[in-house]
């Protein structure tokens, strides 16, 4: 990172969250969806800070963390009306229309990954992808979709000499194989921990991690150095996939600035669909 880099992101970006507030009855014995590691981050006053530091966005943000029986019934939403919060949820929450609003009931995902900044993050990743409950109804998340999904198939082809199109009818044993694919190649693309540790829990959770890559740096990066070979099986510890071709210098030259274009594509396209959220209210 450059000096102007270093000046624009961490000196001139203030804080994107706005307002961090805990409702409902964080004093109570029961977990409600939040379990003892989330309850010592968030009633910390250090740890709400924490995560309103490490938020970096243009877009101002309102969060909400509610524990409460109620609440808790109301999982992974996405966008929803205003009077859904008040007559359904019955929270007493009146957000700005010049901000995001995001309203978390609850952390359950399946990886019982404590509630971080960046998990926040991912899972605002996940209701962006949503309205009132439907997946993918958002118009700049698909955006992301769609370029995440060119970004693979280029890479499977370019690199690998494997075609993940999938072109023509539904083959369920094709589909099947291509997500093993496409996780690897998420692997192979990312460099946020996930990636680096070769756990994403499926291929689609890589849009939702360079979300909270955005989020919380300010830019997406992805990795230019691909592994020798795929491992989509293993046979006595070693790995066995698709392999990595022989690229001449032009090639290489070529894809990395392929690259290069796609992570200020992704950027855009993030920054698109956060712009588009303003005034909005996502429950997660």
């Amino acid at each position: 990172m450059n000096f102007k880099d270093f000046f624009n992101y961490f000196l001139l970006r203030e804080d994107s969250i706005e307002d961090i507030e805990l409702k409902g009855d964080w004093e109570s014995s029961k977990q409600y969806g939040w379990n003892k590691a989330d309850t010592g981050i968030l009633k910390s006053p250090k740890g709400l800070e924490r995560i309103k530091t490490k938020w970096k966005l243009d877009q101002p943000v309102d969060v909400y963390l509610v524990k409460d029986k109620n609440a808790r019934k109301f999982v992974e939403l996405g966008k929803v009306p205003f009077d859904f919060i008040r007559d359904k949820m019955g929270l007493d929450i009146l957000p700005d229309s010049d901000h995001i609003t995001i309203i978390y009931t609850q952390n359950t995902g399946a990886e019982k990954i404590p509630a971080t900044p960046w998990t926040l993050a991912h899972r605002f990743g996940h209701a962006l992808a949503r309205v009132n409950g439907m997946g993918r109804s958002n118009d700049q998340y698909n955006s992301i979709v769609e370029a995440v999904n060119r970004l693979f198939q280029t890479v499977a082809d370019e690199v690998y000499g494997t075609d993940i199109s999938e072109r023509g009818y539904y083959k369920p044993e094709v589909s099947q194989a291509n997500s093993k694919i496409r996780r690897e190649l998420g692997h192979a693309l990312g460099t946020f921990k996930s990636a680096r540790d070769r756990r994403l829990r499926a291929d689609f959770e890589f849009v939702n991690e360079i979300i909270a890559q955005y989020i919380i740096t300010g830019k997406v990066k992805l990795n230019r150095e691909f592994p020798r070979v795929l491992p989509l099986r293993y046979a006595w510890g070693q790995p066995s996939g698709k392999w990595r071709k022989q690229l001449s210098e032009e090639d290489k030259a070529d894809l990395d600035n392929y690259i290069s274009n796609m992570e200020k594509e992704l950027e855009y396209h993030i920054d698109d669909a956060l712009n588009a959220s303003i005034g909005d209210i996502f429950v997660m």
